[in-house]
């Protein structure tokens, strides 16, 4: 029988353990001109093949959550947040995951940019 969980759900065949493969390759402007938005991000699908969600964070640190913490988008491959509370001037680290039908998760890719206003 199927377990669900708030963003998925468990297989009933709890043998696949392997990782999927993370998003090939992320953009992100150098700068942007907000310090309470990100700027839109996009990235290449997983090529794995069973991917259940993506998920992204905000960063200080390429990987870190310090500013904004994982949140789940589904099968999207492009966001931004808004109502973040960033200093002009400083970088800010874009990350995401892939995470497929196992619940296995994906190393993290980041990419950084500026708020500059």
């Amino acid at each position: 029988s199927w377990e669900i969980k708030i963003f998925g759900h468990v297989d009933p065949n709890p043998t696949d353990t392997t990782d999927p493969s993370p998003p090939a390759s992320i953009t992100v402007p150098a700068t942007f001109n907000s310090i309470v938005a990100s700027p839109t991000v996009t990235w290449t699908a997983s090529p794995s093949g069973d991917i259940l969600r993506y998920e992204y964070s905000i960063g200080t640190t390429s990987g870190a959550t310090d500013v904004a913490d994982w949140q789940a988008i589904g099968n999207a491959l492009t966001t931004n947040e808004t109502g973040l509370t960033l200093v002009d001037g400083d970088t800010y680290f874009f990350n995401v995951r892939a995470v497929d039908t196992s619940e296995n998760v994906s190393t993290v890719v980041s990419d950084s940019w500026m708020a500059d206003i």
